[in-house]
């Protein structure tokens, strides 16, 4: 038996490690890495937008024009991790696009770069909707909120895609709910029952769930961040802001 078979591959290149690799080299193909972190990380980025004040139509505009322009003036090549998170760098870009956005507004419209880059941003508002709660929060907190949720959701697509490599996608599935909750009374017994299993096997798949994802996590919010910057410290600030 390979004693690593169960355990969880490496996260995917989607940060630092990814931005420094790919954003120095030359070559229109080489901007397809890039432009897949733009889909993986505008919804924050919209959040910020739309929590300014902006209507839906025009924070999808200042969304999309703002990643065109991004990949368009390579602005990942000057992006540099040892300078901090890049929650807060690509925070503090939209903040320098806007303002000049506000300067020439009417100049770029979606679809007015030479970068040719589209966003999907059908479910835009519905994601806005689901961490713009009825306390008021600054944009800065709700772009921090929508950030800790994007970063989840790709922790559980990574660990779902492992179990369904492994063939045990129903596992995960079933499982699933377990990660973000304490196991309620029958919870346990109804998991054995539908995934055939003892309640004592079905623990021990919680258990090791909740391993992997708390590796995963770490492992992910690790590479947002420069060298040397406190992993814990980050994990706590986004546990906090995710309510």
């Amino acid at each position: 038996m390979n004693p690593d078979h169960d355990r969880p591959s490496a996260f995917p290149e989607t940060r630092w490690s990814l931005i420094v690799r790919a954003a120095r080299r030359e070559g229109t193909d080489d901007l397809e890495p890039l432009s897949e972190l733009c889909r993986i990380y505008w919804p924050p980025v919209y959040a910020y937008v739309r929590s300014l004040g902006h209507t839906t139509h025009d924070a999808e505009d200042l969304t999309q024009g703002f990643f065109a322009a991004f990949l368009e003036r390579n602005d990942f090549a000057r992006a540099d991790p040892e300078r901090g998170r890049l929650r807060s760098y690509l925070l503090t870009s939209v903040k320098h696009y806007l303002i000049n956005a506000r300067r020439h507004a009417g100049r770029e419209k979606r679809g007015g770069q030479a970068v040719h880059f589209s966003l999907d941003l059908s479910d835009a508002e519905e994601r806005w909707a689901a961490v713009a709660v009825a306390d008021r929060q600054s944009p800065d907190v709700l772009y921090d909120r929508q950030w800790a949720t994007t970063l989840l959701e790709q922790v559980i697509a990574h660990l779902e895609a492992g179990y369904r490599e492994r063939g045990k996608g129903g596992l995960f599935a079933r499982l699933k709910p377990c990660l973000m909750r304490s196991d309620a009374p029958g919870e346990l017994a109804g998991a054995a029952q539908d995934l055939g299993m003892s309640e004592t096997a079905v623990r021990v798949a919680i258990h090791r769930l909740r391993q992997r994802y708390a590796a995963a996590l770490r492992e992910a919010v690790a590479d947002t961040l420069s060298e040397g910057e406190d992993v814990e410290r980050e994990l706590d600030y986004l546990k906090t802001v995710f309510g």
